[in-house]
């Protein structure tokens, strides 16, 4: 479970925090999750304004904890705007400081495993290059780091010596793929780390998913197949009449994927809408997930093509099925139900993007007044302005 993000020189953002944990609020309690956490987790925003870059900070995690160069092929692990690194990386290495003005992209996870361990793991990057990596265990070693990297090489705690490593590949996933015979070894617990956070899946605005359980990107068709239970879905969230899915090779062994109708009427995929085909997606990412017991899905524009009721049951089967969910959003319907420490508001000025969370933003919010309306008036522009 992720409980907080944060984010430092990454592109437009100079610096943000995203907490996933209960506010003080008082408000409803429909979508507290586990005692003190929220889910689902939001952002809205204008288009340009961060959204997908906020994002993008997780989706460099599960790039990072699931892929190596040869599995991401032409995937892209950048996170910001190219800088020459490695004269630094270099500087480095041999013991120097790195110049004062180069400014490295940070991003900082906080996570909580299914057994209880709390940890963040701290990973300095530029482009496809790994600068630095920290994890830190709260329970282990009074929080100092089990794993730290600078450069191409990292030590853990219980050792002396330095280990080398690629410079676009995570030291966690390498400790992590490996098995140990002593669970309270650093090795074992660093493995414990690694295995919460490749839980993580992330669907871009393309329909792309990336997750431990693809050797790549996954396609529309591929999770739509991969899916168990995505047939009995489709009539609970669809007009349309009850089918299935089912691949076809024509004489060259190219695979097509075609709708199967109940009676046996056999369609191609771009006979449907891109709405059905958009929830019937999301549906079937929900399918794979529920595989894992805590992982982590996120959505890079989960309201594209998708009616605004239907987006709404689409969010409670997430939250119904303890898969945490977090993700952007243009439709404004979902404000009517959600908590003001559920919602994040993204801005961009000055050059820079910047978030605020609704309780924060407008801390006088009340369940009796409507976030849907008083957003569509501008309520919560005037608030951010007067307040920055």
């Amino acid at each position: 479970m992720l409980v907080e993000m944060s984010i430092k020189n990454m592109r437009s953002i100079e610096e943000a925090t995203f907490s996933f944990e209960k506010s003080g609020v008082e408000y409803r309690d429909q979508y507290v999750f586990r005692g003190n956490y929220l889910n689902p987790v939001t952002l809205y925003g204008d288009n340009g304004s961060g959204k997908s870059m906020a994002l993008y900070a997780i989706k460099q995690l599960v790039l990072l904890m699931n892929y190596d160069e040869v599995q991401t092929g032409k995937e892209s692990r950048a996170t910001s705007d190219l800088i020459d690194v490695l004269p630094m990386l270099n500087r480095m290495v041999s013991g120097e400081s790195p110049a004062a003005q180069i400014s490295i992209p940070m991003l900082s996870y906080r996570f909580i495993s299914q057994n209880g361990l709390e940890f963040e793991y701290t990973l300095h990057c530029s482009g496809s290059t790994v600068i630095g990596e920290t994890l830190k265990v709260a329970s282990y070693d009074a929080g100092k780091p089990i794993l730290d990297r600078k450069g191409g090489f990292f030590r853990l705690s219980d050792s002396e010596k330095d280990i080398e490593i690629k410079n676009t590949y995570s030291a966690v996933r390498l400790i992590g793929i490996e098995e140990y015979s002593d669970p309270k070894s650093p090795n074992a617990i660093v493995k414990e780390c690694f295995e919460c956070m490749r839980k993580v899946i992330y669907i871009d605005s393309n329909e792309r998913v990336f997750g431990h359980k693809f050797n790549s990107s996954l396609s529309v068709s591929d999770v739509l197949l991969s899916s168990k239970s995505i047939a009995s879905q489709i009539t609970r969230f669809s007009a349309m009449p009850e089918f299935d899915y089912s691949v076809k090779e024509d004489e060259k062994h190219e695979r097509s994927l075609f709708i199967s109708f109940k009676g046996g009427k056999e369609l191609p995929i771009g006979a449907i809408s891109d709405g059905v085909l958009r929830q019937n997606h999301l549906l079937a990412a929900l399918d794979v997930a529920c595989e894992d017991k805590d992982a982590v899905v996120v959505i890079d524009e989960i309201s594209r093509s998708i009616h605004p009721l239907n987006l709404k049951k689409i969010v409670d089967e997430f939250v119904k099925k303890d898969i945490q969910l977090i993700f952007s959003c243009h439709d404004t319907n979902l404000l009517r139900y959600l908590r003001p420490d559920q919602i994040y508001f993204a801005y961009y000025k000055d050059l820079k993007s910047v978030y605020r969370r609704l309780n924060v933003l407008h801390p006088n919010i009340r369940e009796i007044n409507n976030i849907e309306t008083m957003y569509l008036k501008g309520i919560f522009d005037d608030d951010f302005e007067r307040t920055n």
